[in-house]
């Protein structure tokens, strides 16, 4: 199983960004404040539902938005499976799995499990 691309909507530092990733091995470089660990962090959002930073979602949604969109397509088994998550400051977000909204995040946990060291 591996991330073969990712999307990012106003997630932290990041505007606007649609990267495909290799499924070996993927190096994540750049500047300090260019958005290294807000790309973690969004993966991290995506399969556990929070921030490994912060718990308040007007820290983590970028500064001129009013929300934040991350998708990603996960290869398994040759199959691609649809992850979105698309939250706001308040109230619940919505959760798709292969584009079927969901209504716990449960489900994206067990398709993306994320262990952070």
């Amino acid at each position: 199983m591996y991330l073969s691309k990712l999307k990012i909507n106003g997630f932290r530092n990041i505007s606007d960004s649609d990267i495909n990733l290799h499924k070996k091995i993927n190096i994540i470089i750049g500047d300090n404040g260019a958005g290294k660990t807000s790309f973690l962090e969004s993966i991290y959002f995506l399969s556990i539902g929070r921030s490994f930073k912060s718990q308040q979602l007007s820290r983590i949604i970028q500064y001129t938005q009013k929300h934040f969109n991350i998708y990603c397509e996960i290869i398994h088994n040759d199959k691609k499976k649809i992850f979105s998550i698309y939250r706001k400051p308040h109230g619940p977000g919505v959760i798709k799995v292969n584009k079927v909204q969901e209504k716990n995040r449960s489900k994206l946990t067990k398709f993306l499990p994320i262990q952070l060291f």
